[in-house]
């Protein structure tokens, strides 16, 4: 029985790599396109909005927009794309990371259990060599992504915000980590806009690390996150 498919992913002016995703869904199969939805939280992109990079499909594409632009909210755009995901199994990964059609089908027809939730292999473009897993790609239901409180929004506004999440899981969670499916990784060597680049990442000013009170909460034990969606978004399309 294939289930259907349900893909979430924060966008910040990576038209080229949406576009990129778009071409590799469009191969899917149709009975996979018929009842699959892909969730597009667009985290206040000044310059190429996804509304504006998205073409005509077969399959639902909601894309949402955060209104204002916040430096490494990605925390807030994973919330959003969650928060309006359908009930059941979703797959919430980065925008650089792209699940390829065969990959999708083996997806559609894995066994996946509730109160486990399910990490993919990965892959990297263009050769397909192994790569680590990703630390902030998972398989999971709707339902378990907020029993674990979802992404700390404390951490808007600051890179480095993965480890939380990660350990919330464990509160609710048995931890799975997969051979297959895999994900692509696309690095800015293939597709120059595949991930972000306007703020700085490690030891930078912009580094988590250099905030007491986050650095902290991440050396502390797994917590639950509150208040989500701190900010205005709508549908866009």
């Amino acid at each position: 029985m294939m289930r259907p498919l349900t893909i979430c992913m924060p966008y910040y002016s990576n038209p080229g790599i949406l576009r990129e995703h778009q071409r590799i869904w469009a191969q899917y199969p149709e009975k996979m396109r018929r009842t699959m939805t892909v969730v597009i939280a667009d985290d206040g992109s000044p310059n190429h909005p996804a509304v504006d990079a998205v073409e005509p499909c077969d399959y639902d594409l909601q894309v949402y927009r955060i209104e204002p632009n916040i430096p490494w909210n990605q925390c807030g755009a994973r919330n959003l794309a969650m928060h309006v995901a359908p009930e059941g199994w979703c797959l919430v990964t980065d925008i650089d990371h792209v699940l390829m059609p065969d990959e999708a089908v083996v997806l559609a027809h894995m066994k996946l259990c509730e109160g486990n939730y399910y990490v993919p292999a990965r892959k990297v473009m263009p050769h397909g060599e192994p790569k680590k897993m990703h630390p902030n790609s998972y398989i999971l239901t709707r339902q378990m992504y907020w029993d674990a409180g979802g992404c700390d929004e404390d951490f808007a506004g600051w890179y480095g915000s993965d480890a939380t999440f990660r350990r919330a899981l464990t509160l609710v969670g048995n931890r799975i980590e997969l051979t297959s499916p895999s994900l692509m990784l696309y690095g800015r060597d293939v597709l120059p806009d595949a991930s972000t680049t306007e703020w700085g990442r490690k030891d930078t000013k912009w580094h988590s690390a250099k905030n007491p009170a986050l650095r902290a909460k991440k050396l502390n034990g797994p917590y639950k996150a509150v208040n989500p969606l701190r900010f205005s978004w709508s549908r866009v399309k």
